[in-house]
């Protein structure tokens, strides 16, 4: 469990560039816990154990056009 000011808030980041996944960093300084969504097969990113902007946040690949009877 983090602590922290925010500790207890839960934060969902759908940004993948610019601002979105800074602010979502400094959330998860401060204690929130952050969940980054990605596309699959979207905007490659360097990996999170090399890039600052992913430090304290979960990642889940989420596609949300795939047909529901594809899943």
């Amino acid at each position: 469990m983090s602590s922290g000011p925010l500790a207890g808030v839960r934060v969902v980041e759908l940004g993948s560039i610019g601002p979105g996944p800074h602010a979502a960093m400094m959330l998860a300084d401060l204690g929130a816990d952050v969940v980054r969504v990605r596309r699959p097969g979207g905007l490659q990113m360097p990996a999170e154990n090399v890039d600052l902007l992913h430090r304290g946040k979960r990642v889940v690949d989420l596609d949300l056009k795939a047909d529901r009877q594809a899943l």
